[in-house]
Formats: C-alpha cells, sequence, structure tokens
C-alpha cells in the first residue's frame, strides 16, 4: 500500500514533536504493509521559500535517518495546503513528489469558502489536479453530498482517511464516507498519521473493510494503484460518480448549526480583491500562451463562415447553455457597434426539441439531432464543455466535423473528438 497523507516530519505542524516519534510512525506503517508514503505537512497560511527549505531540510534529514534504521520504506515529499492559504503552485513541496501534476488541499472542518472551485481551476490551468483530503469531515459536505458531486464533476479527486472507515472521528463521519463510497466518490484513502498511537500510520484495516464491502479490486485502487499513479504523476481516470439523489435516507443536521458555520467564511472586501486578483492573473497568462493564437484562428474561422453566408451554432449544459445563449444574442443583436445581424443559433432554447428528442433518444443526443438538421457545409459550431467530457456537447461536434462544419470547443480540458 501507498499512503499519499502523512504527516512525518517533527515540529512543523501538529505532527510528531521529535525525530524518534517520526520514525516510530514509520515502523508502524512497516509493519502494516505500507510500500511508501509522501509527507504531507500543514501549510495553513503561506507556502513561501523559508517554509519550502524547512520542509525540504526536514524531509531529507528524515530520509537520512530512515536509511541509517535501514527502515524499507519509500520516501517522496509534498504537503498538505489548506485551501486559504497563499502558495505557488510550482514550489517544489506544492505538489506530491514535486511532479506538479498532483496538489493535496485541506477544507475548513466546518464551512467551504466562496472561492474554492476558483481554486480548483487556477490548479488545473497549471496542468494540476487537486486532491481534497478528507472531505468526509467537513460539515457541509456531510450534510449535503451533492457538493463533494459537483466537486468530482470539475475534475477534484477526493482523498479518504482511514479512520474515517473504521469509526475513528465517530459514527457521522463514517457514515459519510461510507455513503460517499457507495456512489463511487472516494479516489484515495490515506492514513493522515499525526503519531505512532494516537493517530497512527495504519492502513490495513480500512482495506479489509473496503475489501469486504466493495471488493479486491476498488481496495487496490484506492490503497494501491490510484496512490502510486499520483506520486509518480501519471493521469488517473476514476469511474464517474453515481448522483446523489434528494431522497436519501441519512441523517440530517440542524440546518441552522449549517447556517452558523458558514459564517464563519471569510466574506471581507480582501476576500473579494483575492478573486479579482487571481482572475487578473490568470487572464495575463493566457496572453502570454498559445491560447492567443487558437483564439485567433477561431475567430478567423467564424468570420469566414458568416461571409460566406453560412452560421454560427452554439450549444452546452448549465452555464454553458448560458453562455451559448449569450453569444448568440451578442450576434444576432449587437455588442460594441451598430453592424447587420450575424446568424447565430443557440441549440439550448428550444423545450420542445431537447425534451422531445431527449426522451426519444436521450439526451446526449439533443444537440446531435439539431446540428444533422441546422447544419450546413462551412459553418461553426461552437460546443462549450468546461470538463471537456459532455457527451452531447462532443456528439454533436463529431456530428459538426462529419457534415464539413468547423467545430470549435471552449473548455478546460481536451476532449476526446
Amino acid at each position: 500500500m501507498i499512503d499519499i497523507h502523512a504527516h512525518l516530519l517533527p515540529q512543523v505542524d501538529d505532527g510528531p514533536d521529535s525525530w524518534e516519534k517520526s520514525l516510530a510512525i514509520l515502523r508502524r506503517g512497516i509493519e502494516d504493509g505500507i510500500k511508501g508514503v509522501v509527507c504531507t505537512s500543514h501549510v495553513l497560511n503561506r507556502l513561501d521559500e523559508e517554509l519550502e527549505r524547512e520542509f525540504v531540510g526536514k524531509f531529507e534529514e528524515l530520509k537520512k535517518r530512515v536509511k541509517e534504521e535501514d527502515l524499507r520504506i519509500s520516501l517522496w515529499l509534498g504537503s498538505e495546503i489548506h485551501c486559504n492559504a497563499e502558495f505557488n503552485p510550482k514550489s517544489k513541496i506544492a505538489t506530491l513528489n514535486g511532479n506538479g501534476k498532483y496538489a493535496l488541499l485541506e477544507l475548513p472542518l466546518v464551512g467551504i469558502p466562496n472561492d474554492v472551485e476558483d481554486i480548483f481551476f487556477r490548479l488545473s490551468v497549471e496542468g494540476i489536479t487537486t486532491i481534497l483530503a478528507h472531505p468526509e469531515r467537513n460539515s457541509v459536505i456531510a450534510e449535503k453530498l451533492e457538493i463533494a458531486y459537483n466537486f468530482i464533476e470539475k475534475d477534484v479527486l477526493l482523498q479518504s482517511n482511514a479512520g474515517s472507515l473504521t469509526g475513528q472521528f465517530g459514527k457521522r463521519v463514517k457514515h459519510t464516507v461510507l455513503e460517499m463510497l457507495d456512489h463511487r466518490m472516494i479516489h484515495f484513502i490515506a492514513s493522515d498519521c499525526h503519531s505512532p498511537h494516537r493517530r497512527p500510520m495504519i492502513l490495513s484495516r480500512a482495506y479489509k473493510i473496503i475489501t469486504r464491502h466493495y471488493g479486491e479490486k476498488t481496495a487496490e485502487e484506492l490503497f494501491i494503484v490510484n496512490p502510486y499513479k499520483a506520486v509518480i504523476g501519471e493521469e488517473i481516470s476514476p469511474s464517474p460518480p453515481i448522483p446523489i439523489h434528494e431522497n436519501r435516507r441519512r441523517k440530517r443536521f440542524s440546518r441552522l448549526k449549517i447556517f452558523r458555520s458558514c459564517q464563519n467564511v471569510n466574506m471581507q472586501s480582501s476576500f473579494v480583491k483575492k478573486r479579482i486578483d487571481a482572475s487578473a492573473r490568470i487572464k495575463l497568462k493566457m496572453a502570454e500562451s498559445e491560447v492567443v493564437e487558437a483564439i485567433k484562428r477561431a475567430a478567423e474561422y467564424i468570420v469566414q463562415a458568416l461571409r460566406l453566408g453560412g452560421k454560427v451554432l452554439l450549444c452546452g449544459n448549465g452555464g454553458s447553455a448560458a453562455d451559448s445563449q449569450h453569444i448568440a444574442a451578442e450576434l444576432v443583436g449587437r455588442f460594441k457597434l451598430d453592424r447587420n445581424p450575424l446568424a447565430a443559433v443557440a441549440l439550448t432554447t428550444d423545450s420542445s426539441i431537447l425534451t422531445s428528442v431527449g426522451n426519444d433518444y436521450g439526451y446526449h443526443d439533443v444537440f446531435r439531432r439539431q446540428v444533422e438538421a441546422l447544419g450546413k457545409k462551412g459553418d461553426v459550431l461552437i460546443g462549450i464543455t468546461t470538463s471537456g467530457s459532455s457527451k452531447n456537447v462532443i456528439l454533436a461536434m463529431r456530428a459538426a466535423k462529419e457534415k464539413g462544419m468547423k467545430p470549435l470547443g471552449l473548455l478546460v480540458k481536451k476532449a476526446k473528438l
């Protein structure tokens, strides 16, 4: 087994306070069958060069002591970054094993910051996938698992604590993590060890629970396969989560308590400024990237289609559906200058077509059928999917390509067309 979340460096956080305790944690982990571990000390406020040097220095000392003690375990360095902390994603300790691919982030136990999805997005722009540590212990997620489901839809991976499964954090947390497992919403299980005895590096008990309830294959994915891929920076493609139904039968907590807990989220002016600054930084980075040339080419395709008497079709789901309608409105109406109207149609607006095709063929065909009916050679289809995996958008773009149209994608991740 490989443990991707462990507090082993002494005197840097609430983990061990001596080298002896650090080594005692490792000995217990080795006895438990753990072959490799990532040292993920807390970053609570700011990841600067001084903190990075401290972590790296203590990590090198730990490796030296492990070698002297002849302890047979692989060690890697990373960190557990609080979602409100300031950090540079390019720091050598911001990602697991410094691979620049996976970062371990932590939510508060109470409440969820409003800008957390912006943080996930900024990391994804850097090519980094967020691994969210122990979401089952967050009070808001425990009350509404749909939040965790939506995180996964945005390509966030979730890591549960072994102690959550064994009941170490109470019945509520155990019930939550089991329900998340039932819905395929957990991708790693780690120890989150802090000490040799109170919170030890033990995974075998949780491994047995997973094997008994979900099978050996699932256990291997959660404890061995996915953790190893995260360490070496290899792509992880988990099975899609099972949607959460509103009528799920589970204990509910006081909505008043949840409301009060959300009052603790920082809503000061600095919070607003932080979001504006983050947005500006992303746009400035885009201005220096290959995205500029891609936007230029897309605009040329659209201009050519319109000049030849063609049109622009647009499609997307949810917020992307609203974006489709907004763009179509700007083309048919006006943007900055008065001009002749330009032919554009959002394929997201005709409720009769959407419901009839969805009923007769399936929701994945609602845009494809319209493209086949309305699209002509030389037209442009703009498909909007932030995940790059919306099936109905991808099928529509494939249909457009077959008809000789020019399919253009607005997405975060590359779609498989």
